[in-house]
């Protein structure tokens, strides 16, 4: 069974980091299915500039259940084809996400555009980090670069890197 954490259900029933109550402490055949919508997908969950909300979700969350399934978004929903400088938070989520005990991780792209190419990028990059969260994501950006882009991954990846330093200081 799953519950979905979502919008006006997304406030975990703790307080000071523990259950409110006993009653609200999922059985063990109950999961949690966690999607943290409002977060700031340009910044990783437990960064300094991630929004307070964001962190006290997922440390109440985390105090109720190991039994936790993340629905993580890659998509800036105010501008698709704008860049979103998440390449360096990537794995810092995916290791908040298996400290919380997460079973079950779904990155949610934009669903009602054409492809954006970068979204291919970060479906590797995340793939790779399903099965290793200790893989390097610089090497693993520019693996990709490298085997997609060919001749042309030089400039590609110096344009990532300007993307990442200019966007990600926002």
């Amino acid at each position: 069974m799953v519950t979905f954490a979502y919008l006006s259900t997304v406030e975990p029933p703790v307080k000071d980091g523990k259950p409110i109550c006993k009653q609200v402490v999922p059985d063990e055949s109950l999961y949690i299915r966690y999607a943290p919508i409002l977060a700031d997908y340009s910044r990783g969950m437990q960064d300094e500039k991630q929004k307070e909300e964001i962190k006290r979700q997922i440390a109440g969350w985390s105090a109720l259940t190991k039994n936790i399934m993340i629905w993580d978004y890659n998509v800036n929903y105010n501008d698709y084809l704008w860049y979103l400088p998440n390449l360096s938070y990537l794995k810092q989520n995916m290791l908040t996400y298996k400290q919380m005990g997460a079973r079950y991780i779904m990155k949610q792209g934009a669903n009602n555009v054409s492809p954006i190419w970068h979204d291919d990028l970060h479906a590797y990059v995340c793939s790779k980090l399903f099965w290793d969260t200790d893989a390097d994501v610089d090497k693993l950006v520019k693996e990709y670069v490298s085997l997609y882009f060919g001749a042309g991954a030089e400039k590609v990846q110096s344009y990532l890197d300007e993307m990442e330093n200019l966007y990600g200081e926002l």
